[in-house]
């Protein structure tokens, strides 16, 4: 286990993808019609997020506190004397994503002749996450339809799953939202995975510096809800509401 006095300059660096503005996009990209669609979707409650900030360092403290590592799709921390689990239950309740039903499921592109999505992209179905935020951020698109797709696959990229600007969408999920599937789709299931995935015994790996994916926000929500007092410096409760991101 690495040493907490490490000075900043020693300390490992953790990277991340995680889009932090992700309601002044949508909020500023999206007419006010399609702020409405979006609004009804699985994700329209993202829309009530607070001024959020992805905090590397409370995330690397944990990740010092990891015990148990290896333990099958769930996170375990010992913090202060106190073991804390971080596994899909949690995941769910802090997020608020779909965490119940079959992740296996994938639209077929036969099934569908009129593909909204590839018209925004000539290389489809290789788009990477940059292909895809400069089309939402800088393209018109032809319909409301096509706007909430795009922002849906956004929301799903930049910010539940942080990915690498350089990797590439998942096919299942353009073909997924291309079909119009997403509101029943459990995104929760397959964030979760990636995200413990990303995380687990990360630091064993001695590196310098550390990338994690997925959704680490998840995390830092679940670790000011495990303790009743946390300074104002590190967090402060806007409200109670649910789910706990949105607090």
């Amino acid at each position: 286990m690495r040493s907490q006095s490490l000075s900043a300059s020693d300390r490992p660096i953790l990277g991340s993808n995680f889009n932090s503005e992700i309601v002044s996009n949508l909020k500023t990209k999206l007419s006010i019609m399609q702020l409405e669609l979006f609004k009804s979707t699985c994700f329209g409650y993202l829309l009530n997020l607070p001024s959020i900030k992805l905090q590397t360092l409370l995330i690397y403290y944990l990740l010092t506190k990891e015990v148990e590592k290896g333990k099958a799709n769930e996170l375990m921390f010992l913090v202060s004397g106190v073991k804390l689990r971080f596994g899909l239950a949690e995941f769910a309740c802090m997020s608020g994503l779909k965490c119940t039903g079959d992740v296996q499921h994938c639209s077929e592109a036969t099934q569908k002749n009129s593909r909204s999505i590839a018209k925004y992209f000539m290389d489809y179905p290789s788009v990477s996450k940059e292909d895809l935020v400069d089309c939402f951020l800088r393209k018109t698109f032809e319909s409301d339809e096509d706007a909430i797709n795009i922002a849906m696959l956004f929301v799903v990229n930049s910010f539940l799953f942080s990915i690498k600007n350089t990797k590439l969408v998942d096919r299942k999920y353009l073909d997924l939202v291309d079909k119009g599937d997403y509101n029943s789709y459990a995104w929760g299931i397959d964030v979760y995975k990636e995200t413990v995935r990303s995380m687990s015994a990360i630091l064993d790996k001695q590196r310098q510096y550390y990338w994690i994916s997925g959704f680490p926000y998840a995390i830092q929500i679940w670790f000011y809800e495990c303790f009743g007092y946390l300074h104002s410096s590190v967090a402060r409760r806007c409200e109670n509401t649910s789910p706990p991101i949105l607090r």
